[in-house]
């Protein structure tokens, strides 16, 4: 039964049409008692209807109606999955419009992804593995082959281009000048302490000082100097296979015999300007070196922009390939070309990849090595014109007997002539033929030269 004094309370359920009267343990559908399930849940023992009871007052706090297999939820079901298919077909149709308008403006995702990719004229992708794109072959190919935009065209022939110019041996010391000239003022340029070999400065009246305060390899090509003197002899030197830091001393030995410190090109990992007219080379696996340009009249400004300077021309030797680099001399001092395709210098007789004769005729001939002497002999001569040793192994005692002599009272003659000298030319007193001065035998007959 109702108690009087209980006043009805009415929430709404989870079906808003409905409400629901809360009355003191008392089912509120069919009026029954209910029964507790446990402290704060009870039930219907006769219709199921199920409560939670809020244990400290002892009355019905929450109403659960259980609609499970009513109309009602099959209806809000149907609703629910109707909206949602209305939904997924709406956004359906959304996406395949905007992917066709993206594949006629050619500006899908797909596309875009695929576009910076380069073909060739057959359409066949271009795949290149371990393969140095900076080398002349592979770089021609590229710019040749065609790309889907033209706008990718256009940025790779600009970027590319630039980077493969700065890596071109033979632009070295374009390259070289056009970065000291976009870093430095004019007035340090024309300051008479930077100098580019034919480009900046008169590195030519400084040369033999440099090179006999640092005895600069055979072929190791000086690329920049800067001078903290002014005739050369103390500098920064960065060179095709070092930087070098060097000052003349009062004398060869001792603690007035001045520095000749040389590191590796590869090695040198930055320059920083660390205070006042002060910088920092890092090295890999050595000690930093600390080195003065001795230009206090530089600004802050000014010395930044030198270092920054200094790092780039190092980036830029470091970047050729490192056959590139040891090439650089050759490059820039051959004076003519073997038919290997070897740069001979001017002293080179002996072209020294294919061991061919450079004749003063400019032709190429084979040759052989005497077994005595192991000079190079033209192929087809009778006898070495260095001592004298019969090559065809027919010659007399008489000739080999002379040969012996003449080893005996003189060191050998280096075979190689410098380009340039006059040849003088004597003649054989025995065969008549034709012998150049310097050569103590004939190579036609052996007869020795007096």
């Amino acid at each position: 039964m109702k108690e009087q004094n209980q006043k009805p309370y009415v929430i709404r359920t989870s079906n808003q049409n409905e409400k629901a009267e809360l009355l003191r343990l008392e089912c509120t559908n069919c009026g029954a008692s209910l029964e507790l399930t446990d402290r704060t849940h009870a039930s219907c023992p006769y219709c199921g209807q199920k409560y939670l009871i809020d244990e400290a007052k002892g009355t019905i706090i929450n109403v659960q109606v259980d609609y499970s297999g009513s109309d009602e939820m099959y209806d809000a079901v149907n609703s629910t999955k109707k909206v949602l298919i209305i939904f997924l077909i709406v956004a359906s149709l959304l996406a395949l419009i905007i992917f066709a308008f993206n594949i006629a403006a050619k500006k899908s995702v797909f596309f875009r992804s695929d576009e910076n990719i380069p073909v060739d004229a057959n359409g066949e992708l271009l795949v290149i593995f371990c393969k140095d794109i900076f080398e002349k072959e592979t770089y021609e190919y590229l710019i040749s082959v065609d790309y889907i935009t033209k706008e990718f065209r256009s940025i790779f022939e600009s970027v590319f281009g630039t980077e493969y110019g700065l890596r071109t041996p033979e632009k070295i010391y374009e390259n070289i000048d056009f970065i000291i000239r976009q870093s430095l003022t004019d007035e340090i340029i024309k300051g008479g302490w930077i100098d580019i070999p034919d480009h900046i400065g008169s590195f030519s009246s400084k040369e033999a000082m440099i090179y006999s305060v640092t005895g600069t390899l055979t072929e190791e090509l000086i690329l920049a100097l800067f001078d903290r003197s002014s005739k050369g002899k103390s500098g920064i030197l960065i060179t095709s296979r070092f930087l070098r830091i060097y000052a003349k001393g009062l004398f060869s030995k001792g603690i007035f015999s001045g520095e000749n410190l040389a590191y590796p090109i590869e090695q040198v990992e930055k320059i920083e300007c660390q205070e006042n007219d002060i910088y920092v080379i890092s090295i890999q696996e050595q000690s930093p070196v600390t080195f003065s340009m001795k230009r206090t009249d530089l600004t802050v400004d000014e010395q930044l922009a030198f270092t920054d300077m200094l790092n780039e021309l190092i980036r830029i030797v470091k970047n050729l390939a490192t056959e590139s680099r040891l090439k650089l001399f050759r490059i820039y001092k051959h004076t003519k070309i073997c038919r290997c395709g070897m740069l001979l210098l001017a002293d080179e007789k002996i072209c020294p990849s294919c061991k061919c004769m450079i004749k003063d005729n400019g032709k190429f001939v084979e040759t052989q090595i005497c077994p005595k002497c192991n000079n190079y002999v033209q192929v087809g001569k009778k006898f070495c014109s260095v001592c004298g040793y019969q090559l065809d192994g027919n010659g007399d005692s008489q000739n080999m007997s002379e040969v012996e002599e003449v080893k005996s009272n003189a060191d050998e003659e280096e075979f190689s002539e410098k380009s340039g000298e006059t040849v003088k030319e004597l003649v054989c007193p025995k065969c008549h033929t034709i012998v150049k001065t310097g050569k103590k035998f004939c190579s036609k007959c052996g007869t020795k030269i007096q």
